[in-house]
């Protein structure tokens, strides 16, 4: 009866559910699993440049703390009991006049605003989390430098840097120090440093203002990149202002403090300052309506995506039911944007906000789903259609000869029969005779194709319903119609699921029908910040232009013609990177121009992006051995390699179980300080093997090619997106000679200039590569790991690529000797294992053994628990439910899942 089936189910299930109660916070949510060992890093990254950084950087050298010798004279001084400094001199002036130094150093003095100055993030961070009484030194600090007085103590010049560098004593008994320099009218706070660390953290500050200055590019070159004069005029103007962040080639942070507010530093407990804008990005988020960013890879779209976020919580945050909600594919991408957001928040400062919310695109569908139909659940992952087995299972089976390409027809059958505007307003499928009226520009079927593609669609709807199979279109049109169904009856749970504000990144992976559920989840047709690089489309099925949102927000405003003022006419650009030199970006720039060339339209031809840095041009490794690429992976631990998804598993094992090789997709969203693409050209099929040899080498008519191969220009797509990953250093490695392989040698060596007539790469070999060999610190390669282990938790992958990247944090947390973070990674990637288990019994035509199943799942669960991963938790329950009877499956969700997911 039920209660033996209850005493079973506690059997089975009572230590899970036992340490889900211990895990319920008495407070608010708990950060927990990998975000939690973020943290746990992040919080103490600064203590630990003061220990790695001579390992972690050529740059610092032993020499630098000579050079910045301090006067020996102000070491031993002490705090009075009631916090004064016993010897400072006052010599005050009015607010707002000049400083006075004795530095032999100082440029031509500027007159300072001293009402306003600005904090980095590091400052940003002390203030919130450091003791009482520190904030309340700083505050005075900050007060007298504001009223004009000077002394020694207050503003001292160091001695032996480049730049002008001033510390101030916070207080002499620990020995604590304000790090701050003038930048044109503003002072700027770096950082808040113990005596011991002045000299390191004052060389991390000169590096970064000479390195702006050093490797920006000339004006000249710039102008070329840029056709506007006007806009290149803009750019050198805006560049002009900008600071890098000590700790890689990114903007610096800032904060705006004025004088005035000072006091709320030590008196508000959720005193958080407002981001300082540059111009460009005050224009952008500051628009109103529903705003469309595009930029290339590393221009700062997510930096202006939360930034958007910052201002809006700030100017409409006090209003009752303010929500906000962001979205993204990758949960990389997803916890980087948090992190953004939320800042220090940690373990002991926790966010119970529930009007900011950060989620997967598959969480969000999967949440409507739940909201509008609770206990329902209509499509089953198992039944999922995408590209692999639409052509391995349909298209190859079916039409082995087929005159259109592959791709192209479930492109068209995604993007326009099924996934475009029209077709939801024609009820979910867009008839035949409107197929040929979208235009060439939009739908690139071959000329006289369109009813053969369309009777294949028709064949594929037939196959798909036999199978009981289901596509993203289907799953998106039911659910909008839900919507719609939900909107009519005034439904309070649809409403709850409505935000004031939506926030989309990486817009470019989304048809016109995912894109229409977003405008249906916000509050008003002008709800939407969307971005994205539409040169790194690389879902297969997607082609997306700007006029796609634009038609969908017609759509939307139908109804309501007044509103269509907030539906954007252009996109707005961002075209700065900051990520990557011009060594990689005038290679990036050469592939996006043959992909312009050659698939106009295929991509919205944004003006041509640029870094701010000079830098090394990519290495070509031509003819190059399996073991001399061993050799370079000696010389650079950890380096990543980046092949064709499905040839993964190959270069591993060719490898020798070298963990760090990525697909080209899996590693979309992730970057790197050194890069090798391996074979990418060797491997690419041989139907294209030619084709692209002709196209290197300039021999194609443009027209004729885009039709003839399609498939090309999804490989410009991820050839781009591959080199954007690198930051610094960039190899191509080809190990064998191909009709691609060679042509893209003499093109990458020859054939593409820079804007300087050098070609675009060099020439390398192994043997003669002089690579120091790169160490890092304990803590970066924990970095390192758990970055991959963050991966895997992406809902874009597949069970066996998750497991992949746990591999990669495995390893690297074995190099890192921690034992804690790798026996996480463990048992995590076991409770991969389970799920791939209970997918293989899910699939099982014959018998097997349920209660061995939940079983083993059950003790996996309970180790997750104990490393504190309630997310991964989560999910193995979930994916094990649909195989267990519903008294079970509600026991589960009610005393494990649901309490996860309030925390």
């Amino acid at each position: 009866g039920r209660l033996e089936e209850y005493r079973e189910f506690k059997s089975v299930w009572g230590e899970v559910i036992e340490k889900v109660r211990e895990k319920a916070p008495n407070g608010p949510p708990q950060i927990s699993g990998w975000a939690e060992e973020r943290e746990k890093i992040d919080l103490k990254h600064f203590e630990d440049l003061d220990d790695g950084m001579v390992e972690t950087s050529g740059k610092m050298a032993d020499a630098m703390s000579e050079a910045l010798k301090e006067d020996p004279d102000g070491e031993e001084d002490t705090i009075g009991l009631d916090g004064e400094d016993d010897d400072e001199t006052d010599l005050s002036s009015p607010p707002g006049s000049r400083p006075s130094t004795a530095s032999s150093t100082q440029p031509e003095e500027i007159e300072i605003d001293w009402n306003q100055f600005q904090i980095t993030d590091h400052v940003r961070k002390y203030l919130r989390t450091g003791d009482k009484r520190y904030r309340s030194m700083f505050v005075k600090k900050m007060k007298q430098l504001g009223k004009g007085e000077r002394s020694h103590k207050l503003q001292k010049p160091l001695k032996g840097c480049k730049s002008v560098i001033y510390e101030t004593y916070l207080e002499n008994r620990t020995g604590w120090r304000i790090l701050w320099t003038q930048e044109s009218t503003k002072l700027i706070i770096w950082f808040v440093v113990q005596h011991k660390s002045v000299s390191r953290f004052a060389k991390l500050i000169d590096d970064a203002k000479n390195r702006s200055e050093r490797q920006q590019l000339p004006q000249n070159f710039v102008s070329e990149l840029i056709d506007d004069e006007e806009l290149a005029a803009q750019k050198a103007d805006a560049r002009q202002g900008i600071l890098l962040d000590p700790s890689g080639n990114v903007p610096l942070k800032l904060y705006e403090v004025s004088y005035d507010s000072l006091d709320d530093i030590q008196n508000k407990a959720d005193w958080n300052p407002q981001m300082h804008l540059t111009n460009e990005e005050k224009e952008v988020v500051e628009a109103k309506g529903t705003i469309l960013l595009l930029g290339r890879s590393g221009t700062g779209k997510t930096i202006c995506i939360s930034n958007r976020m910052e201002r809006d919580r700030q100017v409409l945050g006090h209003k009752h039911g303010f929500s906000q909600l962001f979205v993204a594919r990758s949960s990389r991408l997803r916890n980087y944007v948090r992190k953004l957001m939320l800042g220090d928040i940690n373990s002991t400062e926790k966010t119970s906000d529930k009007s900011l919310v950060f989620n997967l695109y598959e969480e969000l569908v999967h949440n409507v789903e739940r909201a509008l139909h609770p206990g329902e659940r209509k499509f089953h992952p198992k039944g999922r259609i995408m590209f692999a087995k639409f052509k391995e299972e349909f298209y190859s089976a079916n039409y082995p000869k087929g005159k259109v390409a592959a791709l192209t027809v479930w492109k068209t059958i995604r993007t326009f029969i099924k996934g475009s505007i029209e077709a939801f307003m024609a009820g979910g499928v867009l008839p035949k005779r409107n197929l040929s009226t979208l235009g060439k520009n939009r739908c690139k079927i071959p000329e006289g194709q369109e009813t053969h593609v369309y009777d294949i669609f028709l064949h594929y709807q037939q196959w798909r319903e036999d199978n009981g199979l289901w596509d993203d279109c289907d799953r998106i049109v039911a659910l909008i119609q839900s919507i719609v169904e939900a909107e009519s009856m005034c439904s309070p749970a649809f409403e709850e699921m409505k935000k004031n504000k939506i926030y989309v990144d990486e817009v470019q992976d989304y048809t016109q029908i995912e894109m229409l559920l977003f405008f249906k989840l916000g509050k008003g047709p002008g709800a939407l910040f969307l971005a994205g690089d539409p040169a790194q489309s690389v879902v297969e099925g997607t082609d997306f232009r700007f006029d796609e949102i634009r038609s969908v927000g017609y759509y939307i405003t139908e109804s309501n013609p007044s509103k269509r003022r907030l539906i954007p006419e252009k996109p707005r650009t961002v075209n700065v990177n900051f990520r990557s030199h011009a060594g990689i970006l005038n290679c990036a720039s050469g592939f996006l121009r043959l992909l312009f060339d050659y698939f106009p339209g295929s991509a919205q031809a944004l003006e041509r992006d640029y870094g701010l840095f000079k830098g090394a041009r990519p290495g070509v490794f031509q003819g190059v051995s399996v073991e001399q690429l061993l050799t370079l992976i000696r010389k650079i631990p950890m380096v990543p390699i980046l092949v064709h998804d499905d040839e993964v598993k190959k270069w591993k094992k060719s490898l020798g179980g070298y963990s760090n090789v990525y697909g080209i997709a899996e590693a979309k969203g992730l970057e790197f300080k050194t890069v090798i693409i391996l074979d990418f050209f060797a491997d690419l099929p041989k139907s294209v093997q030619k084709p692209w040899r002709e196209l290197l080498l300039g021999r194609e008519r443009t027209f004729e090619f885009r039709n003839k191969h399609p498939l090309v220009e999804t490989h410009l797509k991820f050839i781009y997106t591959a080199v954007t990953r690198s930051i610094e250093t960039l190899y191509f490695a080809e190990t064998h000679s191909s009709d691609a392989g060679d042509a893209a040698c003499r093109w990458l060596l020859q054939g593409e200039l820079q804007p300087d007539g050098k070609a675009i790469a060099t020439r390398n070999k192994v043997d003669d590569l002089r690579v120091e060999r790169a160490i890092m610190t304990n803590d970066e390669l924990c970095v390192v790991g758990i970055e991959n282990a963050e991966m895997a938790l992406s809902s874009d992958l597949g069970i066996d690529q998750a497991i992949n990247f746990l591999q990669r944090a495995k390893d690297a947390f074995e190099q890192a000797q921690n034992s804690d973070l790798c026996l996480k990674a463990t048992v995590h990637r076991n409770s991969l294992l389970q799920r791939s288990e209970i997918l293989r019994a899910a699939q099982s035509t014959g018998l097997f053994e349920t209660a061995s199943v939940e079983k083993n799942t059950a003790k996996v669960a309970a180790s997750l628990l104990e490393e504190n991963n309630l997310e991964e938790t989560a999910t193995l329950i979930n994916a094990l439910s649909p195989l267990l009877n519903e008294y079970i499956q509600s026991k589960l969700d009610e005393n494990i899942v649901s309490r996860i997911k309030s925390f």
